[in-house]
């Protein structure tokens, strides 16, 4: 679940729902997985009370039931600091490098059973030296990649290595216009390759986002690596691409997944040609061709069962309608 932005009583109503179907049909779920943007005014100074709804009222139902694996998004930055007062995440990170990200517990890692999930920011990009005409960062080059790398080299018995994270590598809203995507792929793609990551779990864009495997050094798809795919009806809203479902290897690349919003803030997705006619800011030719699996809004709150075993990673997601009952809408298999 993902990007409930909680503001008022619209979008509280809108992640209850979704955390209600969760809630009843999920019943065996170790945990719950929230790349970011829990509130929606993180800057201000009332985004405390968004932080008590979000807590007992929104995602209530899933909380007493599920323990939750956080990190930060962009709206929850606020100089008072509200993110870190509300998890018990790991803090080691921010005693142990150099350049300090605003939150303690935001990047933290951790083994269950057959899956080492890697939660981490990349809100401080901007913290330390960097330039974004180079795409440099020496804290996502030097402390977090190489934390990253700590982190991997761990726990080499792990079969699958899975990242979460808000702000995204690949994107297909208008954030991939966003001046600091550049400098991000420079600096962590790289990362990604060394550490071998099979899958990243993105927020940030609010649309559902199936991009990959994405080669790491060309930034292009490995469409060698995806079989078993279903042609639907292409739809300028939720499905811009016309494909669903399907068998993902990422032996050779990464997966990079969006299962849209658990709330009532949706985006659009951007059209082929907006990607290339937006080329010069995100410098990724053929952009478009990256959406290989399905690309779309689903117009309701959404979230995606992930069911880890030991010969493949299921991604099963669901919208939630008005009357609380749940459709499912795309499989994903991840295999290597």
């Amino acid at each position: 679940m993902t990007d409930s932005h909680i503001q008022n009583k619209e979008y509280i109503d809108a992640a209850r729902l979704c955390a209600e179907a969760v809630a009843r049909d999920e019943k065996n779920a170790r945990f719950c997985v929230f790349p970011g943007d829990f509130v929606d005014t993180g800057t201000d100074n009332n985004s405390e009370w968004e932080w008590e709804r979000w807590f007992e009222e929104a995602l209530q139902p899933v909380l007493m039931q599920m323990p939750l694996v956080p990190t930060d998004g962009n709206h929850d930055d606020s100089p008072l600091l509200n993110y870190s007062y509300h998890f018990n995440t790991d803090t080691t990170f921010n005693l142990e490098t150099k350049v300090r990200p605003q939150f303690a517990g935001i990047n933290y890692s951790f083994v269950y059973g057959d899956m080492q999930l890697i939660a981490f920011s990349m809100q401080d990009f901007w913290r330390g030296e960097y330039d974004y005409a180079n795409s440099t960062s020496e804290y996502f080059t030097r402390d977090l990649g190489n934390w990253f790398r700590k982190q991997t080299a761990a726990h080499p018995e792990a079969t699958w290595r899975v990242g979460l994270v808000h702000k995204n590598l690949f994107s297909g809203s208008d954030h991939q216009r966003d001046k600091e995507t550049p400098l991000m792929r420079a600096t962590m793609l790289p990362v990604m390759k060394e550490c071998r990551m099979d899958l990243v779990l993105q927020g940030h864009d609010h649309t559902y986002e199936v991009i990959g495997p994405v080669n790491p050094d060309t930034h292009k798809p490995l469409l060698n690596a995806i079989s078993d795919q279903k042609s639907v009806r292409t739809d300028d809203l939720s499905n811009i691409t016309g494909r669903k479902d399907g068998v993902y290897d990422v032996t050779d690349g990464t997966l990079y997944f969006i299962g849209a919003t658990c709330g009532a803030k949706r985006y659009t997705p951007l059209t082929r040609d907006e990607m290339d006619a937006s080329q010069h800011i995100h410098k990724v030719e053929n952009y478009f061709d990256l959406f290989t699996g399905m690309f779309g809004q689903p117009g309701a709150p959404s979230y995606t069962r992930i069911t880890v075993k030991k010969d493949h990673i299921l991604l099963e997601s669901f919208k939630v309608k008005d009357d609380g009952k749940t459709e499912l809408f795309n499989t994903l298999k991840i295999t290597h």
